[in-house]
């Protein structure tokens, strides 16, 4: 009859050690996951709201201004980490006294894929942007923002309204030592906020704005098309007959 043998100590902790790597390298790849998991529900999220703004401007000619406005528009308030969102609006918009179509600019102009704190150096910029929705991401903390915008409200959601120009600043992804929105937990930390914003040229294609206008002259000597950039054509009349003598004017671009 054989003798049954069970492991030494030193079996033992070769045994330990080896589960203990092992364990380490699924925990670190699981929470790879997560976060990748996470950053794609809260982007969605993002991408969610922001086409249903563009929606009420569409319906109202105008950005929804306020928390009852926001709260019935945006399809959720806090990003997949329970944080929750900032909206940024420019605030020539949302007066419901005019139309999105008779705004020619805005009070927005970010900057984009700036590589220091300073944002001295940026891949683009744009102007009249209309709104931004912006999460904070995997670090908790939001950092897009500026001291010089009027904050509408803090709860459920962050709106924040630029009154005048102002110009908002979208990091490179892990660009060190940033925050730009104080008001939540100003920590200065690399940057991983998702930005999504749209024009004002955007918003009015949307709402089907007029962008052509036609003039006539009388009496019927030219006409001419115009369009937003300008863009003349002149149409002069001359007169031709048919091959039985019938009068009439024919048309040429010139």
């Amino acid at each position: 009859m054989k003798n049954s043998r069970g492991l030494t100590l030193i079996e033992l902790a070769v045994v330990l050690i080896v589960l203990g790597i092992l364990l380490g390298i699924g925990a670190g790849i699981l929470g790879a996951l997560i976060k990748r998991v996470k950053y794609n529900e809260s982007r969605e999220i993002v991408d969610a709201n922001v086409e249903a703004v563009k929606g009420f401007a569409t319906a109202n000619g105008r950005l929804p201004a306020n928390v009852s406005e926001v709260q019935n528009t945006f399809r959720s308030l806090a990003d997949s980490y329970g944080k929750p969102l900032i909206y940024i609006f420019s605030g020539n918009l949302d007066d419901s006294s005019t139309s999105i179509c008779d705004e020619l600019s805005t009070n927005i102009t970010v900057r984009v894929g700036c590589t220091d704190s300073t944002c001295s150096t940026y891949d683009q910029e744009v102007s009249n942007v209309a709104f931004l929705i912006v999460s904070g991401n995997g670090n908790h903390n939001l950092q897009t923002g500026d001291t010089s915008l009027t904050s509408v409200s803090t709860t459920p959601v962050i709106i924040m309204r630029a009154d005048s120009g102002i110009t908002l600043k979208i990091y490179a992804y892990g660009t060190p030592s940033i925050d730009d929105y104080t008001a939540d937990l100003n920590r200065p930390e690399p940057y991983d906020d998702i930005v999504r914003w749209v024009s004002l040229h955007e918003l009015k294609e949307l709402a089907d704005c007029p962008s052509l206008s036609v003039s006539i002259t009388t009496p019927l000597t030219s006409v001419r098309l115009r369009r937003t950039p300008p863009l003349i054509r002149t149409f002069r009349l001359r007169e031709a007959k048919t091959t039985s003598g019938v009068s009439f004017r024919v048309g040429h671009v010139i």
